[in-house]
């Protein structure tokens, strides 16, 4: 919320603008929702980009799927710094473990491969070819998937930002729910 942003190391919440899209995407453990559900977004972020203020953003940053495709579009442009935030590359794994993933979903067999192939050269073009100036990862492991995907001959800017935890929200659930667990120790 807005409060929330204010209070985060003092952003001025009149140069933070969040462009949501309707309907909201139910995360449900695969990489891509409908065909349909995508296309929606797609035309919806465009309309909302339309009507926005564009001279006043210094910088667009996305997270996948179809919003790296709109930011990346509108900083190529209007020529602004486009930032992206990739969590995890499911391509790395192949295509025969996304037909996989996919037919466990409930697709057919050409359904799932279709599926596979697409998401497949999707994640390539937003890793490869997409417009974008610096890319956002939780961990070394995102960063070696993505070098495995594009190469490590990239002059690609990979910054590493692990993701956080609000302690006073996580203390209250644990203590409520009696999660137990021993300190992380390597091995």
């Amino acid at each position: 919320d807005k409060d929330s942003l204010t209070r985060i190391n003092g952003v001025n919440e009149d140069k933070l603008h969040v462009v949501e899209l309707v309907p909201r995407v139910q995360h449900s453990g695969l990489l891509f929702t409908r065909l349909t559900d995508n296309l929606s977004y797609l035309v919806e972020g465009f309309r909302k980009l339309n009507n926005f203020r564009i001279n006043n953003i210094d910088v667009i940053h996305s997270n996948t799927y179809i919003p790296p495709l709109i930011g990346g579009l509108i900083s190529f442009k209007l020529r602004i710094p486009h930032v992206l935030t990739v969590h995890d590359v499911s391509s790395v794994m192949g295509l025969r473990f996304l037909r996989k993933w996919f037919k466990e979903s409930g697709n057919g067999t050409l359904l799932s491969y279709f599926k596979a192939i697409t998401s497949f050269a999707y994640e390539k073009f937003l890793l490869s070819l997409l417009p974008k100036q610096a890319v956002i990862v939780p961990s070394v492991g995102t960063k070696n998937d993505i070098y495995e995907v594009i190469g490590n001959r990239t002059k690609l800017r990979i910054y590493l930002i692990p993701n956080t935890i609000d302690v006073e929200t996580y203390q209250k659930y644990k203590d409520y729910l009696g999660v137990k667990y021993e300190p992380f120790k390597e091995s």
